[in-house]
């Protein structure tokens, strides 16, 4: 299953993420305060808010996106936890004939945040 996992520095997908996606280049993510929900959905790379979230040439996959700002303010809008991970599985949806990946992060699984020293 596609899966998403953010930690309070970063964010990443699954490889099955990108293959749901038929290996596009870029995504633009929409946040849901509210429902605790983050839509993955294909753009192009001219779109403002577009993010490249694969990395090599032949063999793709995709990159862990860092970004402290971005992980505060998600886990300060769903409540969650900084000493824990989330882990959410994603469903295919479509919405004006564009297929998107939906993630709800009111089940997640959860591990603690290992403390690097």
């Amino acid at each position: 299953d596609p899966t998403c996992t953010i930690w309070p520095t970063k964010i990443s997908f699954s490889r099955m993420a990108l293959q749901a996606l038929n290996n596009c280049e870029f995504i633009r993510l929409e946040v849901n305060p509210s429902t605790k929900c983050l839509l993955v959905a294909p753009t192009h790379a001219s779109d403002k808010d577009s993010i490249r979230w694969i990395k090599g040439q032949k063999d793709l996959s995709v990159r862990n996106m860092e970004s402290r700002i971005f992980g505060e303010e998600i886990y300060k809008a769903w409540g969650l936890d900084s000493e824990y991970n989330y882990r959410a599985d994603g469903r295919l949806v479509s919405a004006r004939n564009k297929i998107m990946l939906l993630f709800d992060f009111n089940d997640a699984e959860t591990w603690k945040t290992k403390v690097r020293e």
